[in-house]
Formats: C-alpha cells, sequence, structure tokens
C-alpha cells in the first residue's frame, strides 16, 4: 500500500504547488491530471479486489455507482461525447480514491500528517502569491481587472486564477483550525497558528467574495460544533481585519449589484444556461460541456450583454444541471447528501472532545464551505481544487471505519430535535450495502485479479533492470 500512500501525500502537497500545465492534444496535462492517473494505476495493480472488499461496504458506494451509471447514460447523447467520457472518468478516479484512502490512513496520526502537508504547501503557495503582490504587482491576474483603485492586485499564488487559490485556502483553513484543537505539543500549535495566520492573510488577498462568505461558514460551523464561545470573539477578530483591508466593503457590496461587475456577468450568464437547460432538461448537453452549451445557445438565441465565452457557468449546481440534465442533477445530489449524511452521523457518535471528533467537525464543515463556493464556481473546471476536495472526503471516508470502532453513545435531543425526522434521518448511519463484495462475480474478479498481480510482481521480480537497481543482499 505504500504506493497508495504516496499517491494520497503526492495530491496533499504537490498538486497544490506545481503550477505548470501542458496539453497534448485536447487534454490538459496537470498535477491533478497525473495524480488522477496514479490513483488508477496504482489501484489497478497493487490493491487486491479482496484486500479492498471491507472499505467497499460502505455508503459511498451506491451513490457513486449510480453516478457514474448516470455519466455513461449523460455521455452517450452528449454534444461532445469524447470530453464527456473525460470528465466521467475524473469522477470514477475521485470515487476511487475516496474508496481506497481508508486502506492506507488507518490512523488519526497518519490523517494529521496529511492535513498538515495540505497546510504546508498552502503557506508555500500563499508566500508566492505575497512576492507577487509586492515585487510583481504589474502581472496583473485574472479578474484583477476594473476593481478599483483600492486593489492594486489579486494574488493567485501557484494557482492560475486567485479565485482557485481561495477555494483551496477555504480547505487548508478549515482543516488546520480542526487540527490544531487536536495537538498536545506547544510547538505544533504555535506552528499550526502561525500557518493559519499566512494563509488567512493570503485569503484576504484573493479579494475572492466567494470564498471570504464561504470560510466564514464553514469556520462558524466548525466552532458551532466543537467551541461555541470561539464564534463572537473570532467573529468581531475577522470583522476588524476585514475592514481593514482596502477595498473590501466594495467587493462585498459589489455582490448585489447585478447590473455591472463580475456579479452582473454571473447573472446574465446563468440565464443562458437555464435557457439552455431547457433545451436539453433530462440528459443535458454531456458531462463537462459547458463551452458547447454556452456556444449551443449562442447560435440558436439571441445574446445580449455577452461577449467572451466562459470557460464555466460560475455555479457548479447550474453547470451540472446543464451538463447532465436531470438525470446527472439527482445522481450528484444523492452523492452530495450522502456525503452530509455521513459527516453528522460521525459527529453524534464520536466521543467528544476527542481527536475524531475535531476531525470529523472539520470535514464537515470543509465540505459545507465549499459547497457554498460552489454557488459562484464550478469546482470541476478546477482540477487542483477539485482533487484536494475528494481528497478531504476520503479522509472522511478513513474516519468513518476509525469512529465506528470508538463510537460514543448518541448524544441526548431536545424534545423539539428528537421529534423531527430531518434530525433523525441526518443522525442515523446511512445504509451500507454487501451486494457487490457478496456476489460471485465480484469473488471472480478479486481472483482474477489476484493472479493478474501475482504475474506483474513475479515479472517485476525476474527483471534484469529490475535486479540491477535493487540492493545486493
Amino acid at each position: 500500500m505504500t504506493a497508495l500512500l504516496g499517491v494520497v501525500f503526492f495530491i496533499a502537497f504537490v498538486v497544490p504547488l506545481a503550477s505548470p500545465e501542458i496539453r497534448i492534444g485536447p487534454i490538459p496535462i496537470d498535477a491533478a491530471i497525473i495524480a488522477l492517473g496514479l490513483i488508477m494505476l496504482v489501484v489497478a495493480v497493487r490493491v487486491r479486489l479482496k484486500d479492498a472488499a471491507p472499505v467497499l461496504v460502505s455508503p459511498y458506494l451506491l451513490p457513486f455507482t449510480l453516478f457514474l451509471l448516470a455519466g455513461l447514460i449523460i455521455t452517450l447523447t452528449a454534444f461532445d461525447p469524447i470530453q464527456s467520457f473525460q470528465m466521467w472518468l475524473r469522477y470514477a478516479a475521485y470515487f476511487i480514491l475516496v474508496l481506497t484512502i481508508p486502506l492506507v490512513l488507518t490512523g488519526t496520526d497518519r490523517i494529521k500528517q496529511v492535513i498538515s502537508a495540505l497546510v504546508i504547501a498552502g503557506v508555500l503557495s500563499s508566500m508566492v502569491g505575497f512576492y507577487m503582490f509586492l515585487f510583481q504587482p504589474d502581472v496583473i491576474q485574472i479578474g484583477a481587472y476594473n476593481l478599483g483603485p483600492d486593489i492594486a492586485n489579486r494574488i493567485a499564488g501557484t494557482f492560475t486564477d486567485a479565485n482557485w487559490l481561495g477555494e483551496y485556502l477555504v480547505i487548508a483553513i478549515t482543516m488546520a483550525v480542526a487540527t490544531f484543537f487536536t495537538l498536545r505539543s506547544n510547538m505544533s500549535k504555535i506552528a499550526m497558528v502561525g500557518g493559519t495566520a499566512i494563509l488567512l492573510g493570503a485569503l484576504f488577498l484573493t479579494y475572492s467574495r466567494g470564498s471570504w462568505l464561504a470560510l466564514g461558514l464553514a469556520l462558524g460551523v466548525l466552532l458551532f460544533i466543537v467551541k461555541r464561545w470561539l464564534l463572537i470573539p473570532l467573529a468581531a477578530l475577522a470583522a476588524g481585519a476585514a475592514l481593514a483591508l482596502p477595498g473590501f466593503m466594495d467587493r462585498i457590496l459589489s455582490i448585489f449589484s447585478a447590473s455591472s461587475g463580475t456579479a452582473g456577468f454571473r447573472s446574465r450568464l446563468w440565464e443562458i444556461y437555464l435557457g439552455e437547460f431547457t433545451v436539453n432538461p433530462l440528459t443535458g448537453t454531456g458531462l463537462g460541456n459547458f463551452l458547447e452549451a454556452f456556444t449551443h445557445f449562442n447560435l440558436t438565441h439571441t445574446i445580449t450583454g455577452m461577449i467572451t465565452p466562459p470557460f464555466s457557468a460560475h455555479n457548479y449546481y447550474l453547470g451540472s444541471l446543464v451538463d447532465g440534465g436531470i438525470l446527472g442533477f439527482l445522481a450528484l445530489a444523492l452523492v452530495l447528501v450522502t456525503i452530509l449524511r455521513i459527516g453528522t452521523y460521525l459527529i453524534s457518535i464520536s466521543p467528544k472532545k476527542s481527536t475524531l471528533f475535531y476531525l470529523n467537525a472539520g470535514v464537515l464543515a470543509t465540505f459545507l464551505g465549499m459547497l457554498a463556493n460552489g454557488l459562484t464556481s464550478s469546482l470541476y473546471t478546477h482540477p487542483r481544487v477539485f482533487i484536494i476536495l475528494w481528497l478531504i472526503i476520503g479522509l472522511q471516508a478513513a474516519l468513518f471505519f476509525l469512529t465506528k470502532k470508538e463510537a460514543a453513545d448518541r448524544p441526548s435531543l431536545t424534545p423539539v430535535m428528537a421529534g423531527s425526522a430531518i434530525v433523525r434521518v441526518f443522525i442515523s448511519e446511512p445504509r451500507s450495502y454487501d451486494t457487490l463484495t457478496g456476489s460471485a462475480i465480484f469473488s471472480w474478479a478479486a481472483k482474477v485479479q489476484g493472479r493478474l498481480i501475482d504475474g506483474l510482481d513475479s515479472a517485476l521480480d525476474s527483471s534484469h533492470l529490475v535486479k540491477l537497481f535493487s540492493p545486493r543482499k
């Protein structure tokens, strides 16, 4: 499992920092795409199905499978079937990552190491952004035009867009704060506070309104769960820092201006995509076919005030509705609701004030923050951010098995909460299915795959090249 563990740390540390991208035909190749390829390769040749059977019996498997089946149907009718199938493969790799992370992250110490790698990468990326802001302010980042005289620039760090850096920092900051509560060493706490401060400074300088609001929601949820008394002082501190930031209030107030700026751009864009949805409501235009959807509507309808084709729908849910139609959107909703249910269930059974409790709260808060960020961003068009989100969901999958081993009694509920069917649903354990792992087809596939891996290992052991680089006994 060493190779799989290496891929996990590659995603946590290398992906946020490795900014170069090359194109091979229509396929963009960057660190995220390389990581997805490594996941598929490592799982195929190193992870035995019989060893993975216990983690396959989890609540994630059914919604993941239904989404992939819906994606294949959508691809058959897509405007661009090749692009749709590429997006389908990306989702398949994300799901495989989630299901296999529990095989290598079998303890909270290892999970905290992954989070630490994520935070360190965020600090390094932020430092790159600070350097550009101070010494190369003339290099205008994407989205930094016409922001007013108080805003000299927006930092993007090692990302190509300030919004992408902001989304990544929402993840890193929320997980850093959650992990802080699990630390015992004072030096570790000081280091985590310092790193988080750097991340917060970078987030402010992205001038990403969606990420500011997403972090506010994420930290609000996290502190409401674990340390409610911190909500008021930290909210006051954040408000003071925000008001001291040049251009902060102008950026916030511009959210409500639907006639100009990026808010006006998004409102017109959303009208176009909603119009395209009515043309292909059942199966949509194809996974990832956001540009094709825009072009199709542009050719068949008169568009006013929209000149440059967008790189996304600027709304994950609307984009998914247009790309996948009602079928794809319902399949995606099932995936998201399942992840949310697992998060609330794990918090309800985690021993209070334990490492598991704080980490589960951090993952749930991070997930909710990214759901909020998706209202103004099409996350699937940002591979280096999106894969980090699925890494966090993989941490939740690992915590699912760890928490069930140390499950505490359910928390007492107020009469109002106890009488709520919604509350009872969200703190009950999501149902798992062993239909796949208990089937004859799975047993046959596991045997065949095991023999293939044994044959590959045998071939590698007898390879002259491997012997050349192997240490002599």
